[in-house]
């Protein structure tokens, strides 16, 4: 019996074009970028939000810091990787008799300030830069760290954070 009915035509394809496959393509690579720029300000918007957050720690920390101690943290030193030691904790020379000063971190701008009548007219000091002294802080390691994995950098008076002397503001 012959089927005279429907042929099957063997030879029609019944897959995509080359067109229809680049117009898809397109689509994809529009809603990617769409999703790529969404995600890179998402991202830089963390980090921002880190670092903002971490800096507020930071400032309370030396705050109180300077309450229970009358004197701001030195610097820490900024050639300490994590696991060395010293990593994190203010660095500082102590004196023949005594005296606390920081004598480590980059000298910074040499300053006069007035003091007291008593001293004599402008004293000498230096501004030193570092690290956070996190560790001096008792605030987590990572907190010295900006949120793009930059160490903040801390500058500080010598005669701000040298030992109080009584009667001498600052």
């Amino acid at each position: 019996m012959l089927n005279r009915g429907k042929v099957k035509n063997h030879n029609k394809n019944n897959g995509f074009t080359i067109v229809e496959i680049a117009i898809v393509m397109v689509i994809f690579g529009l809603l990617m970028s769409m999703f790529g720029s969404v995600l890179a300000s998402y991202q830089l918007r963390q980090k921002y939000e880190v670092t903002h957050q971490r800096m507020a720690v930071i400032q309370d920390a030396i705050d109180e810091y300077l309450e229970l101690n009358g004197r701001l943290p030195c610097v820490a030193r900024m050639d300490r990787d994590p696991d060395a030691a010293g990593f994190g904790v203010e660095a500082f020379s102590t004196g023949p008799s005594g005296e606390r000063t920081c004598r480590f971190g980059i000298a910074g701008t040499r300053v006069f300030q007035q003091t007291a009548p008593a001293v004599g007219g402008p004293v000498p000091h230096w501004n030193r830069w570092g690290s956070v002294p996190v560790r001096s802080l008792n605030i987590p390691d990572e907190y010295m760290l900006d949120g793009w994995g930059t160490r903040f950098t801390y500058i500080v008076s010598e005669r701000q954070a040298s030992e109080v002397t009584p009667g001498v503001s600052m």
